[in-house]
């Protein structure tokens, strides 16, 4: 059973039974996100960098692993030995782990393929027909300038062969409809 402490600290984002420690700062967090929303201003973890974690269940401290060292109990239903993430709902969101991307994606290994010129997972639709711009997945979306590669957030994958956050696309396309929609003279 968990300690108060471990409920009241429970990950928002991954379920999960346990903590990690952040090298960066030897702080125990949820997982990457939680630290870096709590200290992303000063800081953000490198998630390859987390060696060690805290069983929520018995609180024994011990290197990351799917299974509890002491307690014998699993962590999460998924675990990526590389990125340290552990996650309940990893074979439900069908996360899988890229080793050309170094990263753990989400929608099946059997769904994506690696585009190398583009350096990242695409859908097989777009397999032959996207247009390859070098390290498109690594540049920032044009509407909202956050990073595309590592976002939880699914991208669209434009004509050019830029990547833009799926909810900024769709507020940009509304957001031109507004406006030409204001152009529109009515024919008599």
């Amino acid at each position: 059973m968990e300690t108060p402490a471990a409920a009241a600290e429970k990950c928002p984002h991954y379920g999960r039974r346990c903590h990690v420690l952040a090298e960066c700062c030897k702080q125990w967090v949820g997982c990457r996100l939680c630290h870096d929303d709590k200290f992303g201003e000063q800081h953000q973890i490198d998630r390859f960098a987390i060696r060690q974690m805290r069983c929520d269940l018995c609180q024994t401290e011990q290197p990351c692993a799917q299974e509890c060292s002491n307690c014998h109990e699993n962590m999460a239903a998924y675990f990526c030995s590389v990125c340290n993430l552990f996650d309940d709902k990893g074979p439900e969101k069908k996360v899988f782990h890229c080793d050309q991307c170094g990263i753990c994606r989400v929608g099946g290994r059997e769904n994506y393929y690696h585009c190398v010129k583009c350096c990242g997972c695409y859908p097989h639709s777009l397999e032959a027909k996207h247009k390859c711009l070098e390290g498109s997945m690594h540049r920032e979306c044009p509407i909202c300038l956050d990073v595309t590669f590592d976002s939880l957030e699914s991208v669209n994958v434009l004509p050019c062969g830029h990547v833009m956050h799926a909810s900024c696309f769709k507020a940009y396309v509304k957001h031109q409809y507004e406006q030409t929609a204001e152009w529109i003279v009515p024919f008599d």
